[in-house]
């Protein structure tokens, strides 16, 4: 059990690129299971594509004071487009005269 431990917090400690890298990706579970995911996490960046990340939120409490909350939608196995939560935008301010 000792030798565990040590071996955990040598991993731990020379921190792994590719596992600081790694992120949930939304293709391949279904709407439910990417809904509840961002739910627990509450603000969590996942893969969107095979290129592509987002960073996804439940509330504007994880956003900027400036920033507004937008509905984000991704695709999921089993939807075209699963409303997942938000992300935080830019307020778009208008300095017409």
């Amino acid at each position: 059990m000792r030798s565990f431990v040590l071996i955990f917090l040598a991993g731990v400690l020379t921190g792994d690129p590719a596992a600081a890298q790694s992120r949930p990706n939304l293709l391949v579970g279904t709407c439910a299971a990417a809904r509840q995911l961002v739910g627990v996490a509450g603000a969590i960046v996942v893969d969107t594509g095979a290129f592509t990340f987002e960073r996804i939120v439940t509330s504007a409490e994880f956003c900027d004071r400036r920033e507004t909350l937008i509905p984000h939608w991704t695709r999921t196995r089993d939807q075209v487009q699963c409303p997942v939560g938000f992300r935080c935008g830019s307020t778009v301010s208008s300095n017409s005269r």
